[in-house]
């Protein structure tokens, strides 16, 4: 009976001890705001033949407010998507200006040497945040492209 006790007092003590009032506002994340960013471009070829043509499209949010060191990652991150949809063959783009170019680049010489089978390409990429708390955060990268061939991707 006397261990009853003496445990019983011990749990007590340990659950008392966890009833700890916290201050709501400890630990709380500074939320990121965002701004959403949108680049596009397309072959001079557009304007005159709209099969011999190549679209680019990119837009996508950018944390501009909030812990820089949370900003950074999630910048990051949302850039090597951006840029990974944006590779062609085995380069990958420093920058989605560059990866723009280079698409457009891509598609011009492409016409150039080729004259039977002339397509117009086209990649679409476009980044959302669908969740956001004080902790968490979801975003949304979604992509299409069609640089010839049965069906897009």
């Amino acid at each position: 009976m006397q261990y009853f006790k003496c445990f019983a007092l011990l749990t007590l003590a340990v659950l008392l001890s966890q009833c700890q009032s916290k201050n709501p506002d400890q630990n709380q994340a500074t939320p990121l705001r965002f701004e959403e960013r949108s680049l596009q471009k397309q072959s001079s070829t557009c304007n005159t033949d709209s099969m011999r043509c190549a679209k680019v499209e990119v837009t996508y949010p950018e944390a501009v407010a909030g812990e820089p060191a949370v900003m950074r990652a999630v910048n990051d991150s949302i850039l090597y998507y951006i840029k990974m949809s944006l590779a062609l063959g085995e380069g990958f783009p420093e920058s989605i200006q560059e990866g723009l170019d280079g698409f457009i680049q891509s598609y011009e010489t492409f016409i150039a040497e080729d004259s039977v089978f002339i397509t117009p390409w086209e990649i679409q990429t476009n980044a959302k945040v669908i969740y956001q708390s004080a902790k968490y955060i979801s975003i949304e990268i979604s992509n299409y492209s069609y640089t010839g061939g049965a069906h897009p991707n």
